[in-house]
């Protein structure tokens, strides 16, 4: 049994399959079924811009001479450069870096236009277009060179659809976020209150680091004054300028609601509280340690 698609057109732009036409019931079926292992990250960007190539890196072209020639080949047909590669193995408890960008980025030529491509009625991934010469059916087959489907199946099929304007600006802009919050703590380092603090944090038996630069999609989101690492506890020592600037409370606000939805716990204290019992403020710290 099979699903007929051999060739037809959408909003928006063109759509087609690749040959054969058919798609198998049992591929179909599997369209919704869970990433296989290994699993890999894979980030390019632009000055920027940032977006993700959500498939599999063939198992013959993890070597480094084979990256190189796919971040080359991907930087001349689509004009963004290949920043990230991680690998995911399922009996490793390690993420695997294969490699990671070391040179400047392309600058953007705003040609507010995305490439989407849907493999195998599963995995998608969108393109930004940063290049006068693009081409869809180039680009297609560099990714049909080096990658499979999360599953680990060849490209059988696939989708293309060419999104303009309106749709761009749904794109992630990597300063959208991180200039927002303009890393809000990094003028209180070395405060009076962070050194009472930390005596009181050490005193309790905290295992800390202070400082510590935590990174969301590539970009230094904030830098709180404590960090405790292995339980994703972020802790800031607000002075009281916080409780007199009203555009600081609601900056710090979102960014507290961003961290937590990214699995960390924030932990904020007043220059006051700090000052006024400082061992008071190490045992709640503790506290969100043993739970």
């Amino acid at each position: 049994m099979y699903r007929k698609k051999p060739y037809y057109y959408n909003r928006g732009g063109q759509s087609r399959y690749a040959t054969p036409a058919e798609l198998y019931e049992d591929e179909w079926q599997d369209r919704f079924t869970p990433p296989g292992f290994p699993k890999f990250k894979i980030r390019f960007e632009t000055e920027h811009h940032y977006g993700y190539i959500n498939l599999r890196l063939k198992e013959e072209k993890c070597g480094p001479d084979s990256i190189r020639d796919l971040c080359n080949q991907f930087f001349l047909v689509t004009g963004n450069k290949i920043a990230l590669i991680e690998r995911f193995d399922k009996n490793q408890t390690q993420v695997k870096q294969l490699f990671r960008l070391s040179e400047q980025l392309p600058s953007d030529l705003n040609l507010e236009r995305h490439v989407k491509y849907v493999i195998n009625f599963r995995d998608t991934v969108s393109i930004i277009v940063n290049t006068k010469e693009f081409n869809p059916d180039t680009t297609i087959e560099l990714l049909r060179k080096y990658f499979l489907d999360t599953m680990g199946r060849a490209f059988c099929t696939y989708k293309v659809a060419n999104t303009y304007s309106s749709d761009v600006v749904k794109w992630q802009l990597k300063t959208k976020q991180h200039k927002a919050y303009n890393l809000p703590q990094q003028d209180s380092v070395g405060s009076p209150i962070e050194e009472i603090f930390e005596k009181a944090l050490s005193k309790a038996g905290a295992i800390y680091k202070k400082q510590v630069k935590i990174h969301i999609d590539g970009e230094v989101f904030t830098i709180p004054d404590f960090l405790i690492y292995e339980h994703k506890i972020a802790i800031y020592c607000d002075g009281t300028e916080f409780h007199s600037d009203t555009q600081r409370i609601i900056k710090d606000k979102q960014q507290d609601r961003y961290l937590q939805s990214q699995g960390y716990t924030v932990l904020r204290f007043s220059g006051s509280e700090i000052i006024k019992n400082p061992e008071q403020c190490a045992r709640e710290v503790v506290q969100f340690i043993k739970k």
